[in-house]
């Protein structure tokens, strides 16, 4: 009975482990490259949106400017200042603006392809990683019930240095 237990228990770790892999991979792919192409269509359009305000061709700069507007979210505060600057001609804080976002998204796509979960960690606006008090209860939530389950497994199939193993991992997740 014992090892049936254990058999079970080990297989649903194992399908979970599988099944997180999976999806990180889909997600680091997927995800990482259309940010990838998002960010060179950004650059591109940088660059025409720069030549049109030297050349003051106001006509090209407002089909481009449509072009980055479609591209961006229109209710963040920096995506407008982004499009007011193009809209006021200002190379300056253009260029200041987009390079922010363009580091930001590459920060973000940086912790995304990280070995922790997104769920741990979240990128601010001027590019730094940083723990989300929230987002890291619930992560160690989530560790908490695993390793719940592997003293349990423990338990069962009287492994002594699994449960003490398992009680200092878990009190190791709360103090982190």
């Amino acid at each position: 009975m014992n090892a049936i237990l254990t058999l079970l228990a080990g297989g649903l770790v194992g399908a979970i482990l599988v099944w997180w892999v999976a999806e990180r991979n889909i997600a680091t792919k997927y995800v990482t490259e259309e940010r990838a192409k998002w960010r060179e269509e950004i650059r591109e359009l940088a660059e025409k949106i720069h030549d049109a305000i030297l050349r003051g061709d106001f006509p090209r700069l407002r089909r481009l400017r449509r072009q980055l507007e479609m591209r961006l979210n229109p209710t963040d505060d920096e995506d407008k200042a982004i499009l007011a600057s193009v809209k006021d001609h200002n190379r300056d804080e253009f260029f200041k603006g987009i390079s922010r976002m363009l580091k930001h998204d590459w920060e973000r796509a940086k912790v995304e392809a990280r070995f922790w979960p997104n769920w741990i960690w979240r990128v601010e606006r001027d590019g730094k990683a940083a723990r989300l008090e929230r987002d890291v209860q619930v992560g160690i939530g989530i560790l908490t019930a695993l390793l719940l389950v592997l003293a349990l497994c423990a338990v069962v199939a009287h492994w002594d240095s699994m449960i003490a193993w398992c009680c200092a991992g878990t009190f190791w997740v709360w103090i982190r």
